[in-house]
Parts: structure tokens; sequence; C-alpha cells
């Protein structure tokens, strides 16, 4: 009789916490934003319908690149154009030969800021990455805009060996 009320002090005990187990939800394991692949802003982008405007455009955006200028038109907030330096992929035709680095190539960003963000980048953008977060926009040839963002972190840039 001890036993049977032992376990069923222990089942009763045990019962709340296989509950408050059940009702955990699952961890969201994907980030609220899409990185930015500067490979799928190459120019000239074979068809940015196909693959740009529904991977990045109305989404929220995360790119990184270097401030290198800056430009404002009446009645729109000052923008800012990042870039970002890639190496391509090798061609298919380059498989077999000997490996030749191809000429690194740079995309370009062009980012404008919600409210007074950009103020740290004021008077003269400074030398440094820039992780960005904003909405994305793409124009029909290809181009990426990242709208209303924010600076997310800012840090030197590594220098390639």
């Amino acid at each position: 009789m001890k036993q049977i009320t032992l376990l069923v002090m222990t089942l009763v005990l045990l019962s709340p916490v296989a509950v408050a187990q059940r009702k955990k939800p699952a961890p969201n394991t994907e980030p609220p934003y899409v990185v930015v692949d500067p490979l799928d802003l190459r120019q000239p982008v074979p068809d940015p319908e196909a693959g740009l405007t529904q991977k990045y455009d109305g989404k929220v955006l995360r790119y990184t690149g270097l401030p290198i200028r800056w430009g404002e038109e009446p009645g729109s907030p000052r923008w800012y154009d990042l870039q970002t330096e890639i190496t391509p992929p090798p061609s298919p035709e380059a498989k077999g030969k000997k490996s030749q680095n191809a000429p690194p190539e740079t995309v370009t960003v062009r980012v404008s800021f919600q409210g007074q963000e950009d103020r740290r980048l004021r008077p003269q953008p400074p030398r440094v990455n820039l992780t960005v977060e904003g909405i994305g926009a793409v124009l029909a040839d290809g181009t990426l805009l990242i709208q209303g963002a924010k600076i997310v972190r800012a840090e030197a840039p590594t220098r390639r060996q």
C-alpha cells in the first residue's frame, strides 16, 4: 500500500512539470531579417524579377558595407552608398585550367536611414563597415535599395591579405 501511495504522489507531483514542458513554444530558429548575399547583386543581374524581387523586395534586410558616398535630393532623406568587395566564383570554363585569381568586384547598395539614425555618419562618412537593417526594394535593373534603415553595428574593415 505504501508503494502505491508513493507512486501516486510521485505522479501527482510530476504532472505539472510535464504539462509545463509540453506548453513551451518551439524556439524560433529563423532571424527576423534576410541577410543580403552580395553575390546576388553582381551586375548585370540576369533577371531581377526571377530571384531578387522574391528574395529581397519588401522584406527586412541586413547588409554590411563601407560607406563610400552620400547625397540628398530635396524632400527626401539623405542616402548613402555602401560598398562591398566580392570575389566572384570561378567561371565554368576556368575549371581544369590553372587557378587564376579573378579580380575582385564591388557591389553597391543605396541606403536611406530612418529619422536621424545617420547623424553618426555626418559630415563625412567614417571608414568603417556598417551593418544596417531596413526594408528592401529592388529596382527593374536589379539595383537594391534599403529604406528606413538603422545601424546595427559599425566596425573597422578587415585588411585583405
